[in-house]
């Protein structure tokens, strides 16, 4: 007896499979949530630690705020509503990976085996880049930023007190921006690796565009800091050795490249070029 081919499934069943996938991800979303919401204390500290870090930093400087590091809101329900943003946005990082195993369960029966052994060391990578990229903001950018909103009020001088009124919701939304910001810019590599796999880029056009890409780290990082030169370094910076991990990790992926556009291979073409000018020469001369 032959063996049993595996049945096909209908687009009926195939919908129903990622109905249920989807709901068992989100289910893990939900119950992220939920822990992140019974945690909420723990989270506002860790959240506003730049803030008082960098508060005290100023402080030791010589700056006027208050010896006190103080947050203000603005309504009764705005606490609450700023522990739901908190718990929300921290309960979906928490989940997020299983949301991912099980849309990554619902597709991976349809894909071939070389893109099966791709697609989970990116997901993987992904992830890893994406939470580099949150801490770095987190212990390095967030400090530096916040003193130097704080110096540049104290710098004001308009002849009266100027005394930060920091309210909760927008110092969360605010620094949420930008550990959301800097976990996207910390993808890069895996962007540049997943174009080399589609060969559309090599590692001769990375270096090839070098500057530019040099000049655009630093562009982003005046669009995606505060405006002070500090920040601004410490964002182009880290862009700038990820793009150098890329040329490498594009270099590992492809080593060949598009050899048709390298130089000892355009030489042959040119010979060709002067072979038919002496064959017209040739001519000429025996007529």
């Amino acid at each position: 007896m032959g063996e049993d081919k595996p049945r096909t499934m209908t687009f009926l069943e195939h919908l129903q499979e990622l109905r249920r996938r989807l709901w068992w991800g989100i289910v893990f979303v939900a119950l992220g949530i939920v822990v992140a919401y019974i945690f909420r204390h723990d989270l506002m500290v860790l959240m506003l630690e730049p803030f008082k870090e960098a508060w005290n930093q100023v402080r030791h400087q010589g700056g006027s705020l208050p010896e006190e590091p103080m947050i203000h809101y603005k309504n009764m329900a705005e606490p609450f509503f700023t522990d739901l943003k908190v718990a929300f946005l921290g309960g979906l990082y928490v989940g997020l990976p299983l949301l991912t195993t099980q849309i990554w369960l619902f597709v991976a029966p349809g894909l071939m085996p070389k893109e099966k052994r791709y697609a989970i060391p990116f997901l993987a990578f992904a992830y890893l880049f994406f939470s580099v990229g949150v801490v770095f903001c987190y212990v390095v950018v967030l400090p530096m930023a916040y003193q130097f909103f704080f110096k540049y009020a104290e710098g004001m001088n308009p002849g009266v007190a100027v005394n930060p009124t920091v309210m909760i919701n927008d110092y969360v939304t605010f620094s949420m921006k930008l550990l959301a910001a800097f976990g996207g810019a910390f993808e890069l590599p895996l962007f540049i690796a997943f174009l080399t796999l589609l060969r559309l880029v090599d590692w001769r056009q990375l270096i090839k565009y070098m500057r530019w890409a040099m000049l655009g780290t630093f562009v982003v990082g005046a669009m995606l800091t505060p405006p002070d030169p500090a920040s601004q370094l410490m964002m182009a910076v880290p862009l700038l050795a990820l793009y150098l991990l890329s040329i490498c990790l594009s270099f590992l992926l492809w080593p060949r490249g598009h050899e048709d556009r390298s130089p000892w291979k355009r030489k042959p073409k040119k010979k060709a070029k002067k072979k038919a000018k002496t064959t017209k020469k040739s001519g000429e001369k025996k007529s």
